[in-house]
């Protein structure tokens, strides 16, 4: 299908491995955040608020739900839970201890990965924006083009340079 541009032909029996594995990512964060909540720990309790909603992503992608808003969703509140101020946090949350340097590590890690879904779910909003303000100045026509077509036909490539370049930079 792949090769002949034609639609995809639907698997009536789809693999169960990747709905067991989102389940065992729920029960995981779920420990996590319990191990979190008993011992102080922010590390642990970030981490079991970080991996739910990622696993909850992937059982609605399972039962073929639009992945494009879900995981738009998923990435905003990873993005809005890491990014929180310690006032609004310890209001919510309650007090979790300080964390170590191991907490600024997985910050990035988690912000990179959420920013990144966002970017590339919605990619070709972004690539209109950059080819209409492209398109204005008549030199960089083909340039625009060029830039705005690669980004289209591979998209897990330019998401995967997207989360390595930000991981540099955030590093």
């Amino acid at each position: 299908a792949a090769l002949r541009d034609i639609p995809e032909i639907p698997n009536p029996r789809q693999s169960k491995r990747p709905l067991i594995f989102a389940v065992l990512g729920i029960v995981l964060g779920a420990w996590f955040i319990y191990l979190g909540e008993t011992n102080p720990n922010i590390s642990l309790f970030l981490i079991g608020i970080t991996m739910i909603p990622f696993a909850i992503a992937a059982i609605t992608n399972w039962f073929g739900i639009n992945n494009r808003w879900v995981l738009t969703l998923v990435g905003l509140f990873v993005l809005v839970v890491w990014a929180m101020p310690t006032a609004q946090f310890e209001a919510l949350f309650g007090d979790m201890g300080d964390g170590g340097i191991e907490l600024f590590l997985l910050s990035g890690i988690a912000m990179v990965a959420a920013s990144t879904l966002i970017i590339m779910q919605h990619m070709d909003l972004l690539l209109k924006v950059v080819q209409l303000a492209g398109n204005r100045v008549k030199g960089w026509l083909a340039s625009v083009r060029l830039g705005v077509s690669y980004p289209k036909s591979n998209g897990g490539r330019s998401g995967m340079t997207i989360a390595m370049f930000s991981l540099i930079v955030f590093s």
